[in-house]
């Protein structure tokens, strides 16, 4: 295959995943932001914050050892998981190491499928097993 045939391969298929890009770049950025932002999230007491949502995914997780041990270091866990999808999000918006980006993000999204979506049935209307297959394009590409 002439390296010209190639470039306008690589071109299509960049402007194909552009929108996939601009959602799940923005997306990212907006889950970490507004964890870095919210009190509720900082809380060790706050229903919806980091601690009692771990605590409460860990009944049932298959990774609650780990879970456990995040417990235990609420604080780095949780800016661990905000800086984490702030900084995937930024990469996958801007195109920066996007493969390193993306294999981030969808760490964060297997952790998240097998924590607070793993008891969802039925399995697909759990939101991160989608953004994992959305995700795999750039891991990929």
């Amino acid at each position: 295959m002439p390296s010209s045939h190639l470039n306008t391969d690589n071109r299509t298929i960049g402007q194909v995943l552009l929108p996939l890009r601009l959602f799940l770049g923005i997306t990212f950025i907006y889950a970490g932001l507004s964890k870095f932002f919210s009190s509720s999230y900082w809380s060790a007491t706050a229903p919806d914050g980091f601690v009692k949502q771990t605590e409460s995914a860990a009944q049932s997780s298959p990774i609650a050892f780990l879970l456990n041990h995040a417990i235990e270091h609420a604080t780095l866990a949780g800016f661990s998981i905000a800086a984490g999808e702030l900084l995937a999000g930024l990469g996958l918006l801007l195109g920066v190491w996007t493969r390193v980006s993306a294999a981030g993000a969808f760490a964060l999204s297997t952790s998240f499928f097998l924590t607070v979506s793993w008891g969802t049935t039925p399995y697909f209307t759990g939101a991160d097993i989608v953004f994992m297959a959305a995700l795999i394009p750039f891991l990929i590409a």
